[in-house]
């Protein structure tokens, strides 16, 4: 279970990257909404709004994997610390 939350948690960063870095595409007028694939009526603005609600998700993902390595952590130490006492 371990190697799938590290797995997810890897992905995440790196669509969280993607997105950023399109978010600047679009702010440079490098790239398009249209760009992104099938026809779309979004206008960059728009297209901006999606990339940081993709984001935001992302993030949110991380953090409760982060969570969930941090508690797992904790849980060791103290089952390693109360086996020394």
């Amino acid at each position: 279970m371990n190697r799938a939350l590290r797995e997810a948690l890897e992905y995440y960063q790196k669509q969280i990257a993607l997105a950023e870095d399109r978010i600047q595409l679009f702010k440079n007028n490098i790239m398009s909404a249209q760009d992104l694939g099938s026809p779309v009526r979004d206008t960059t603005a728009e297209a901006i709004e999606i990339e940081r609600r993709l984001i935001d998700n992302y993030r949110a993902g991380v953090r409760v994997i982060e969570e969930f390595f941090a508690r797992e952590e904790a849980t060791t130490r103290s089952t390693d610390g109360g086996s020394k006492a």
